[in-house]
């Protein structure tokens, strides 16, 4: 059974902001088969199907910066 994991977004003057640490995103895009390969300074995540790759920073215990996590959804296919 798939589990199924939440964002948190905060509605601010018509402004969206969604809130994630790294660690949840690393488990997020997981899930959806994405894969690590290699980097030395960022994690670098590859899918099977989509082209391309994701760049992760290493910083598990941190927020991700609204504008990093809206590109990093896009490009994994999660948000249109």
């Amino acid at each position: 059974m798939k589990q199924i994991r939440y964002i948190c977004i905060v509605q601010l003057n018509r402004e969206i902001f969604y809130i994630m640490k790294y660690s949840e995103f690393y488990k997020l895009i997981e899930a959806e088969g994405w894969t690590i390969t290699r980097g030395k300074r960022h994690y670098k995540y590859v899918h099977p199907v989509i082209k391309g790759f994701i760049s992760v920073a290493r910083h598990k215990s941190q927020e991700v910066p609204d504008g990093t996590l809206a590109k990093m959804m896009k490009i994994a296919g999660m948000k249109k």
